[in-house]
């Protein structure tokens, strides 16, 4: 089976960074109102900034469970297009309120001093 990467530009030094599987990781992560959030990221090869893909909380967590369910019963397409745009919308308004935020790990290590989100026209070329 063919792997599937995707190559990524890092707007703080410009390295192309081609991404796989292996390349995304996910992590709980914290900020200073004491809010947790799943961050699934990227770590730029060059400069080492993190490029946050996917934020999560546990609400949208169990959204995406929910639509997985729905998904697995091949029965209501309405119910899974209503469940998919509530998680999209729920994404959006996460990423928006998490970009440029400082967040810290379990530890209490600053993770990041202010999470960038990669843009969809960071992508260089697919191959899917």
């Amino acid at each position: 089976m063919e792997k599937l990467t995707v190559q990524k530009v890092c707007e703080k030094c410009g390295e192309v960074n081609e991404l796989g599987a292996e390349e995304l990781k996910r992590q709980w992560v914290h900020s200073d109102f004491g809010e947790y959030y799943n961050v699934m990221y990227y770590e730029c090869k060059r400069c080492k900034e993190k490029h946050c893909v996917q934020a999560d909380t546990k609400q949208t967590l169990e959204m995406r469970r929910k639509l997985i369910r729905v998904l697995l019963q091949r029965k209501d397409r309405g119910k899974y297009n209503k469940i998919d745009k509530k998680l999209n919308e729920a994404r959006y308004n996460l990423k928006r309120k998490l970009n440029g935020l400082k967040l810290y790990d379990e530890n209490e290590n600053i993770f990041t001093n202010g999470l960038t989100f990669s843009k969809e026209d960071d992508i260089i070329d697919s191959e899917m």
